[in-house]
């Protein structure tokens, strides 16, 4: 029949492989958090000041498209790191399962909590934001684009969109749809457009550094190797991934800390208890063996410890001030 202390050993054994588990989980959440903050930061479309002023032309709620996509970068790659750094003292705690880093751990934990959440909810706006895109808006800001060789805001932003998110149009641009004829924007209408029917930003080789003024060419008059997906599609599509990754992403790493909190508690006030009983476990014996009253001490009159030898079931007396051992003859102990 198994004791009470196998019972509560058994329970530890399960608590430190559950921490573990879930704190290498944590880990690997934490990369993808970091990761997916650090591509927003470092895509060309969301870093392009050209084509950030474009979209902030269209509605994002309280806050524009440039300071959505900031902020939510710098949340999750410090909502990241930290949760990483975090998750590896969770793995050094599951292992050691002393009660004071737990409660380190556990204080530590619920701090970072309170930071995801802040960085859960701008990620929520993000994708709130990529739902309620709107395709009329895109067409409405297209009608302003002339030419590459234009300055204004609107024809800079449209051809640094077109180059950083691979796109071409608002909508998606065919041989027999072309919205820039169809709308019509001023750039059609535009003597300096010479045969072209696609801008040169719109073609497949066309860079931030060569698209300026260019005309002329096989793609822009011939659709030969252009992008063929409008921008609406591209932008809406690759925030929706984004943000519902992440957001996703920091649902789940939410419920994970929750689990994580509750299985150290579970753990610390379980030591607790295995701690107490270990003490009651011996003090019930010395009170059999020399009766409740009596002091345990030597023959000089120093105290004495006592412990458990495993497999002998027979309790041992070590002298605390010396290495001497005495051990009560025709006494035992049936416990581990």
């Amino acid at each position: 029949m198994e004791t009470k202390r196998q019972t509560l050993i058994r329970h530890e054994s399960k608590d430190k492989m559950c921490l573990l588990i879930a704190n290498a989980v944590l880990l690997v959440v934490s990369i993808g958090i970091l990761a997916v903050g650090a591509y927003i930061r470092a895509n060309e479309g969301f870093s392009n000041s050209d084509a950030i002023a474009l979209l902030n032309n269209m509605s994002f709620g309280q806050k524009n498209f440039g300071d959505i996509t900031r902020i939510v970068s710098i949340l999750d790659i410090c909502s990241g790191t930290v949760t990483f750094l975090v998750s590896i003292l969770g793995v050094v705690c599951s292992l050691s399962l002393k009660r004071n880093m737990i409660l380190l751990y556990l204080s530590i934990l619920l701090l970072i909590g309170v930071f995801n959440v802040v960085a859960f909810g701008f990620s929520c706006q993000l994708l709130n934001s990529a739902v309620r895109m709107k395709s009329s808006e895109f067409e409405d800001l297209l009608k302003n684009f002339d030419g590459t060789g234009a300055t204004d805001t609107f024809s800079k932003g449209w051809n640094a969109l077109f180059i950083t998110f691979d796109c071409c149009g608002a909508s998606d641009v065919r041989i027999n749809q072309n919205p820039f004829r169809d709308y019509p924007t001023k750039w059609w209408s535009n003597s300096l457009r010479n045969f072209d029917q696609i801008p040169y930003s719109c073609c497949e080789e066309a860079t931030i550094g060569n698209y300026f003024n260019k005309t002329y060419t096989d793609c822009s008059l011939f659709f030969h190797n252009y992008q063929r997906t409008g921008c609406y599609t591209a932008v809406s599509r690759l925030l929706k991934i984004l943000a519902g990754s992440v957001v996703g992403l920091h649902i789940f790493m939410f419920l994970l800390e929750i689990f994580i909190s509750i299985v150290c508690l579970i753990t610390f006030f379980c030591s607790s208890s295995q701690k107490g009983f270990k003490k009651c476990q011996v003090d019930h014996y010395n009170d059999s063996v020399f009766g409740s009253r009596t002091a345990l001490v030597d023959s000089k009159g120093f105290p004495i410890k006592s412990g458990v030898i495993r497999g002998k079931s027979v309790l041992v007396i070590h002298d605390l001030e010396d290495s001497s051992v005495v051990t009560p003859t025709n006494t035992h102990f049936n416990g581990k």
